[in-house]
Formats: C-alpha cells, sequence, structure tokens
C-alpha cells in the first residue's frame, strides 16, 4: 500500500514539475506580447494625432486666409 502511495505522489510531483515549466513558458509568452501591444498601442495613438492634424489643417489654413482677406 505505502509504495503505491509513494508512486502516486512521484507521479503528482512530476506533474507539477512539468506544470511549473509549461506556466512559466506561457508567462514569458504574455509579457512578451504585452510589450508589442504596447507599442503597437503607442503607434496607434501617433496614428491618431496624425490623422487629426491631417484633417484640421485645411480649416486652419482657410480660417487663416479668411482673416487676412
Amino acid at each position: 500500500m505505502e509504495q503505491k502511495i509513494d508512486k502516486a505522489l512521484a507521479k503528482i510531483e512530476g506533474h507539477e514539475n512539468v506544470c511549473a515549466v509549461r506556466y512559466q513558458n506561457i508567462e514569458s509568452i504574455l509579457e512578451e506580447r504585452g510589450t508589442r501591444l504596447d507599442r503597437l498601442e503607442d503607434k496607434l495613438d501617433g496614428l491618431y494625432k496624425t490623422v487629426i492634424g491631417c484633417s484640421l489643417a485645411p480649416i486652419v489654413v482657410v480660417v487663416a486666409l479668411m482673416q487676412f482677406l
């Protein structure tokens, strides 16, 4: 009976070790993708500012020209 318990505990410990490695790999992948998403978010913010700036620039120019005329 005691041998069965020892074998079961050994299997459980082995499984815990394998799972620990798997979770570590998952965590490192998530961290890597998190930094990628942060960089992508920064690029999108710059793109939004560019689009808004390009949209408003002609309006500002027309208003400025109308003041001189």
